[in-house]
């Protein structure tokens, strides 16, 4: 079954079909409704009732117990799509994780033998082109939620995932002035330090010619950990990361990008990140390829971007699951939503392992800062949360487990940043199980340069307290000897009519204000 491979790429697990009398070398069991209770094994085990087919929705109430990851406990969300049955709890001992109308859908018993855990949920399979997340989002989580977290409290050791992390992205602006359109920078600096949340402004490399004054820079360079600049296509064209087909037509074009930043860095000091938000959401397998060879550490996706056209073919099952998906080029894959995205969403991409990253345009605040304050306030709700800047969250897209002095690092960044405990003499460096088969990558530590095979690769002590990792593509150029594209004059003729009509919307809509006050 579809989900059940899925769920083994996921967790590093192996599902086998047994019988009565056949639950030797089992490390943990799952049971379904209507099978015979495997009574002689001992070890965590997960009972799946059949669900009630006259009950097909409901709130969910998640209990506030530790078996529960912080995330969801004493949370309620609504279930909309998955049918259910109420469980019925045999024991004085046993512990209510989860209710729907007051009743038990999911509940735990400790005994000598082991966890075992009941759900009244059974998971769906996979349809044609689902991912595992599409059973992980707002209004459809039942089934699967339990039978995951399940799988993460049965390995030895844990994977140690990444905690919450959250940025608020706004595209097209630009640093001309203290302010684009409705954002006002001084404003959106004071607001964000306030409210405790990061922003990052994904702007175009071609408006990067035209800031000649540093006034704006300096904010921006002076407060680093409030806000921060990713970057958005290079001219801002329709389609224009979808456009180029061919292997030297997205080389251009990601190389002039990063050009343009560059300059940019070095005129006023500014750390650009080296994510690429697509104008227009969209890119083609070409220029996913030319990104990382250009040195490009990851690119945004609206989710659920497996699901949408313009997008490269990207391995489905895994989609949107974890900190990032690779793709075979080695990019990672930054999955984010619109800020109007529901809190029920964020609570599930949480789960997920994955970063929170919102994003919009400043259309968006045009009648105030106070609702990006309350986004990033329902994001806070989630727990603690580390907002930092695009490349930040890069940085600490990593996955470690700890077997002694042996510490397993798997990767789901081009460049990242990992903490070494003392006493640890090999750190074991691996890629997601869906990225493996990239031919070509090349993993770079210090001095070290080796390939990266899909079995991963050792790195033998001594370590210092943080070491960096990053990966290569093959091919990996630099961009100061790609070519330009042709000179196109229309380009910066569309992109300057464009900022024109941005920075005068706030002018236009107090001009219709005072019409409708003098009528």
């Amino acid at each position: 079954r579809a989900l059940f491979a899925a769920l083994e790429l996921a967790f590093d697990v192996r599902f086998e079909p047994r019988g009565p009398g056949q639950w030797r070398e089992m490390d943990a069991a799952l049971v379904f409704s209507g099978a015979q209770d495997p009574s002689e094994f001992r070890g965590p085990r997960l009972e799946i009732a059949g669900p009630s087919a006259e009950k097909r929705s409901g709130t969910v109430d998640f209990a506030a117990h530790d078996a529960l990851p912080p995330v969801i406990r004493g949370r309620r969300l609504a279930e909309r799509t998955v049918g259910f049955s109420y469980v019925a709890v045999q024991n004085t001992d046993e512990v209510i994780l989860a209710t729907v109308d007051g009743r038990p859908v999911w509940t735990l018993h400790d005994s000598s033998s082991g966890p075992s855990y009941r759900i009244g949920a059974i998971p769906e399979e996979l349809g044609p082109g689902e991912a595992l997340r599409d059973h992980l989002r707002a209004g459809n989580f039942l089934g699967l939620l339990p039978l995951v977290q399940f799988l993460r409290a049965i390995q030895q050791p844990p994977w140690t995932l990444p905690g919450l992390r959250a940025t608020l992205i706004f595209d097209d602006p630009n640093l001309r002035s203290s302010t684009y359109g409705h954002l006002r920078f001084p404003e959106l600096l004071q607001h964000a330090r306030a409210g405790r949340y990061h922003v990052a402004l994904a702007i175009i490399p071609l408006d990067c010619q035209r800031v000649k004054d540093p006034t704006t820079a300096r904010l921006f360079q002076t407060n680093a950990d409030i806000l921060s600049l990713a970057i958005h296509g290079n001219t801002h064209e329709k389609h224009e990361l979808l456009r180029p087909q061919s292997e030297t037509d997205a080389l251009a074009v990601a190389a002039q990008a990063l050009r343009r930043v560059e300059a940019f860095e070095r005129a006023f000091g500014l750390n650009v990140s080296r994510v690429m938000c697509p104008p227009h959401t969209v890119c083609s397998d070409a220029m996913l390829h030319a990104l990382p060879r250009v040195g490009f550490d990851a690119m945004t996706l609206p989710a659920p971007y497996h699901k949408r056209s313009g997008v490269p073919s990207l391995p489905v099952a895994l989609a949107e699951w974890g900190p990032a998906q690779l793709s075979e080029s080695g990019l990672p894959i930054l999955a984010t939503s619109h800020f109007d995205a529901s809190e029920d969403e964020l609570v599930l991409r949480a789960f997920c392992g994955a970063p929170i990253m919102l994003y919009g345009h400043h259309g968006n605040v045009a009648t105030g800062l106070d609702g990006l304050d309350q986004v990033a306030e329902t994001v806070n709700r989630l727990g603690v949360v580390a907002w930092s800047s695009p490349g930040e969250i890069c940085q600490t897209n990593v996955a470690t487990r700890r077997v002694n002095g042996r510490m397993a690092v798997r990767l789901f960044s081009r460049r990242a940043r990992v903490t070494v405990p003392s006493g640890v003499e090999t750190l074991h460096v691996d890629l997601p199980a869906t990225s493996r088969e990239a031919d070509g990558l090349e993993i770079v530590c210090g001095e070290r340069v080796l390939p990266l095979p899909a079995s991963g690769v050792d790195f033998i002590g001594p370590f210092p307290p943080t070491v960096q990792f990053e990966i290569r593509p093959a091919g990996s150029v630099v961009p100061t000897q790609v070519p330009a594209p042709s000179h196109r004059w229309w380009p910066p003729v569309r992109r300057r009519l464009a900022e024109v009509r941005d920075r005068a919307e706030p002018l236009r809509g107090r001009l219709i204000k005072t019409r409708v006050r003098s009528a």
